[in-house]
């Protein structure tokens, strides 16, 4: 995924609650340095993700049991 500092990434696995949410500090970054983990539900997560991202920056979902990932504007 293209990720830009500014932008936040959520992983996540199946099955659980537990969201862990950190701001992107570099370019392609795929994982979160300085993290909020917490049992979130994933629109928590989400919005507690829209608390942290930056003006004109994006959101990211990884699943990491698939590696699967996801964009929100």
């Amino acid at each position: 995924m293209p990720t830009r500092a500014g932008d936040v990434l959520i992983l996540y696995k199946d099955g659980s609650p537990i969201h862990v949410i950190g701001l992107i500090s570099d370019d392609a970054q795929q994982t979160v340095n300085d993290a909020q983990i917490d049992e979130f539900g994933r629109t928590a997560a989400i919005a507690t993700a829209r608390t942290l991202v930056k003006r004109g920056h994006r959101i990211y979902l990884k699943n990491i049991d698939t590696g699967r990932w996801v964009g929100l504007k």
